[in-house]
């Protein structure tokens, strides 16, 4: 087993850190970086049916992002940018992504430009 570093959280890992890149997330969502240094940030989840929505928080619980999608394509870029067009600031932030069935994905995400 190898101890491997991810942000502030350390885990046990019985595979190698490349075999575990390739793994899905255990919390449904998959970023296209973490930590994020650019925009856009691509997320992908577990295609549904129907609607999807999509909301992201700053570290302080605000919602910054609340949008809908109405055929869940099981993908959205983020241009790290509120609903109103203004960048967000480095730090910390929760996507959680609910699908029409209820069923919701969470992933924490950290800008770090």
């Amino acid at each position: 087993m190898r101890l491997i570093g991810v942000g502030l959280t350390l885990f046990l890992a019985a595979q190698p850190p490349s075999r575990l890149a390739a793994q899905a997330s255990p919390t449904g969502i998959s970023v296209s970086a973490n930590p994020v240094r650019s925009a856009p940030v691509h997320l992908h989840w577990p295609a549904g049916t129907g609607d999807v929505r999509v909301a992201i928080y700053s570290q302080l619980g605000t919602r910054i992002v609340n949008t809908v999608i109405p055929t869940d394509p099981g993908t959205f870029a983020w241009d790290l940018s509120t609903e109103r067009g203004e960048p967000v600031a480095n730090g910390a932030y929760a996507i959680v992504v609910t699908r029409a069935d209820g069923q919701r994905f969470r992933r924490r995400l950290l800008v770090a430009r």
